[in-house]
């Protein structure tokens, strides 16, 4: 299972608990901590495909394909 499933589904989990009133003190920490590593991940898709759409402008095949393994190792 990739690390952002894992990261998701473990805020999927606190987010239920959360709505029954359940968190703990750990718990809150833990949301916070995979809301913020979800927005970075996101954050940093977001600038390596616009760094993808650069490359494919410019007609930059090694550029493009630096990128695309950046984005692969994201989704491991």
């Amino acid at each position: 299972m990739s690390h952002h499933r894992t990261v998701l589904l473990r805020m999927l989990e606190l987010v239920g608990k959360m709505e029954k009133g359940q968190l703990t003190a750990r718990d809150r920490e833990d949301l916070f901590f995979c809301g913020r590593w979800l927005v970075q991940r996101e954050w940093r898709t977001g600038l390596l495909e616009m760094q993808s759409f650069m490359a494919y402008q410019t007609e930059d095949a090694k550029w493009q394909h630096e990128i695309c393994n950046a984005l692969e190792k994201l989704d491991a």
